[in-house]
């Protein structure tokens, strides 16, 4: 899995294309509490996922909704499984369970995010082009 932000991942929405290099850059700072084993790190992801799953979906969901996007319900859909994983890791993390364990599942989740960045949210880019696909209708 490649780790790194790269323009081929754009979806020529300057927003949403932040947001994704936002996730990518994540990795980097999960790397570095589990290196520092901080527990204070480890939270600031968590609560960065937190947030993203939030304000990011929302603006995606609310562009999609906005061109009557076919893939809206299967690309939601994803967006709220994202949103219940990160709740679980929350809940792991709370659970004191060990940093280890905290940092693998969101690394799981992180990859999972990035997979979707390139596979279905490139999709996107039809949308910013005024050209909406039906990949998933």
């Amino acid at each position: 899995m490649n780790r790194d932000w790269h323009s081929s991942f754009a979806t020529g929405h300057h927003h949403i294309d932040q947001h994704h290099e936002e996730l990518f850059h994540l990795t980097t700072l999960l790397d570095q509490a589990l290196f520092s084993h901080s527990r204070d790190q480890i939270q600031d992801v968590l609560l960065f996922l937190e947030e993203y799953t939030q304000y990011h979906f929302l603006e995606e969901e609310s562009l999609m909704q906005s061109v009557a996007y076919p893939g809206y319900h299967r690309h939601k859909h994803e967006h709220d499984l994202f949103k219940d994983m990160t709740q679980q890791v929350r809940i792991l993390f709370h659970s004191n369970s060990s940093l280890a364990h905290c940092v693998f599942c969101l690394r799981k989740l992180i990859d999972r995010m990035m997979v979707h960045i390139q596979t279905v949210d490139i999709d996107i880019a039809s949308i910013a082009k005024g050209d909406p696909r039906e990949t998933f209708a």
